[in-house]
């Protein structure tokens, strides 16, 4: 049997006084663990902030570095582009250069190319000749000239005739029969 001292209303006080330490103590614990938490969480965004300006720092850097590896590279890309030009030609890959040559054959000698516009097998021309007999000889030698028997031109159209200077300057504008060539 216990006896019990203590009159009930100091029991009850006692209890009370224990749950309000308890109480007070788990809140404390939680205000405290939130603040740790939120203390760890801005010390860890601002870690990141440093660490990516950082990062963005060497970024720009890098950058920087790379402007004049940039313009490097177009050169390097520009040579190999022009010293396969060179292999084709020497190894006798230039269709073109062939074309050219009969271009040479097929003009006559007091016929002087000003302007050469080639798209494709399309090509415009701007002419200077000694006389209108220029302009003539120029317009039957292309109408005539032919490689491997058959004709190197077609629809040659002969315009813009003017006189200057002792001079006669035209235009001309015809077809490659490319097959020939190549």
């Amino acid at each position: 049997m216990k006896i019990n001292l203590l009159p009930e209303a100091k029991l009850i006080q006692r209890k009370i006084q224990r749950l309000n330490i308890l109480s007070t103590t788990v809140a404390v614990s939680i205000v405290v663990f939130f603040l740790i938490v939120v203390i760890f969480l801005i010390t860890l965004v601002a870690s990141n902030k440093v660490r990516l300006s950082g990062l963005k720092k060497e970024i720009a850097s890098t950058e920087k570095e790379l402007v004049q590896y940039k313009d490097l590279e177009e050169t390097v890309i520009s040579l190999e582009k022009g010293l396969r030009s060179i292999r084709e030609i020497l190894e006798g890959g230039s269709k073109w250069g062939l074309f050219f040559a009969e271009l040479e054959k097929s003009t006559p000698n007091d016929i002087q190319f000003t302007k050469l516009d080639i798209k494709g097998n399309k090509a415009k021309a701007d002419l200077i000749g000694k006389n209108v007999e220029s302009l003539s000889r120029f317009a039957e030698s292309f109408k005539t000239y032919k490689v491997k028997d058959n004709l190197l031109y077609k629809n040659i159209e002969v315009s813009g005739f003017t006189k200057e200077e002792g001079t006669v300057k035209f235009s001309a504008d015809f077809e490659i029969n490319t097959e020939v060539l190549w």
